[in-house]
């Protein structure tokens, strides 16, 4: 799961435009990055903290500082949970509750 993967598609639709890549960190952090909504130097998004449990194939993301309007995932709570739906060494799909409905983003591995 360590790495950088590269959103592709949110509900079967390619994300031609500014695709956000996310990076989970050995050491338990993560990081968003945006080329169209970060920092032109360094285009952070989203940072905070991350573990994967295994028993209910979710990742937890907590502490979450968001730098702009348009955060990853587009949900303001401060722990937010995805749920695994496929995992493999280049693919990565979670579901993601975002206003009520949950939507399905997939990942390639990027790094």
């Amino acid at each position: 799961m360590e790495g950088e993967w590269l959103l592709e598609k949110v509900n079967n639709s390619i994300v031609y435009e500014c695709p956000e890549v996310l990076t989970f960190n050995r050491n338990d952090k993560y990081v968003v990055l945006n080329d169209c909504h970060g920092d032109i130097k360094y285009p952070k998004v989203e940072e905070g903290i991350w573990w994967y449990d295994e028993s209910n194939k979710s990742i937890f993301l907590s502490n979450r500082n968001k730098f702009y309007v348009n955060e990853f995932f587009m949900n303001n709570i401060s722990g937010l949970i995805l749920k695994v739906r496929e995992l493999n060494k280049k693919k990565l799909v979670v579901e993601v509750l975002k206003k009520g409905q949950y939507s399905i983003w997939t990942f390639k591995r990027f790094k």
